[in-house]
């Protein structure tokens, strides 16, 4: 699945945030949801296909009817955490652009 500039898509987690797929919003097959590397926000051109999940356990417990919701919540966890650094780089960034006109502005006031 190439994403589309505008169209909408759902990010999902089957473990807890280690890896995370894209699927199309309202389109739940299996075989158009692509694996997104979070630290490059890039397709890493693997399909949730090519993964088996849970496959692991050959006696597998009953499900815990909470663990889509830990899962996400984990996924969101995250999430947050990566946009909070970002955020911290882009207030750095913005200091340094300012830093550099206010160098930039002195540098023309001199001149005159």
């Amino acid at each position: 699945m190439n994403k589309k500039k505008n169209e909408r898509c759902i990010y999902e987690s089957p473990d807890g945030g280690e890896s995370v797929f894209r699927r199309p919003f309202l389109d739940y097959d299996s075989s158009k949801k692509e694996e997104i590397d979070w630290k490059t926000k890039e397709p890493t051109e693997r399909l949730f296909t090519d993964y088996q999940f849970n496959n692991k356990d050959k006696n597998p417990k009953k499900e815990n009817p909470w663990s889509w919701a830990d899962n996400q919540l984990k996924t969101l966890m995250n999430v947050n955490k990566i946009l909070k650094e970002e955020n911290k780089r882009l207030k750095e960034y913005v200091k340094t652009l300012e830093s550099q006109a206010d160098e930039l502005n002195h540098t023309l006031a001199g001149r005159k």
